[in-house]
């Protein structure tokens, strides 16, 4: 009777912490990455919109950011992006690779709010793994990665043109790597997935 008592308060107050967890507020990975005018864009740079002379008035005006010389693009004193280099063309920049700062990002706090990949590029020591909008370069053991797993590199776009997706189009679209022709494989969630 003791013991099943106990069983019951030890229920009880397992719930109550489970349902309390649930009721917080969820803090993103990155706060900063959202999306603008419906295209991926940090810190109000948006992709095929904001031209590097327009992003470089945003970093120079953000606190903790130092400009970098050698490419375009800051170093971030604190915070979990570390560096970021923009790429850019005519209709403004194109392509945006956030570097983060070592285990301050995992993986699950990305699925969490971005929900499931649609690609795996499986590789040691770094797995790529492939959403709507983005790349994510995720640290990797030989036996793959977990939810713990390190993010190390989100690359937004690229995008070689300012034309809007449908919303079939979105759900449908699956941000491939390189060129397009690297193969990967669909994402079945956390099981082995053959090295590259």
């Amino acid at each position: 009777m003791v013991a099943s008592l106990s069983y019951l308060v030890l229920l009880l107050l397992c719930i109550a912490v489970i349902r309390f967890g649930h009721s917080q507020p969820r803090v993103a990975a990155l706060p900063e990455l959202a999306i603008c005018d419906d295209m991926p864009c940090y810190r109000g740079i948006t992709l095929n919109s904001t031209t590097w002379e327009q992003a470089l008035e945003i970093l120079k005006n953000t606190s903790g950011f130092e400009i970098n010389t050698l490419y375009n693009g800051a170093q971030a004193a604190t915070g979990p992006v570390e560096r970021l280099i923009t790429f850019s063309g005519d209709e403004g920049i194109f392509e945006i690779d956030l570097f983060i700062r070592p285990g301050t990002v995992s993986f699950k706090s990305l699925l969490i709010e971005l929900g499931s990949p649609c690609m795996i590029y499986p590789a040691y020591p770094v797995t790529v793994v492939s959403f709507r909008d983005r790349l994510v370069w995720i640290s990797a053991t030989q036996t793959g990665i977990t939810p713990d797993s390190s993010v190390l590199e989100i690359d937004l776009g690229p995008y070689s043109s300012s034309s809007r997706f449908t919303a079939e189009q979105q759900a449908r679209r699956c941000r491939r790597r390189g060129d397009g022709t690297i193969e990967g494989e669909q994402w079945a969630g956390f099981r082995h997935y053959s090295l590259q």
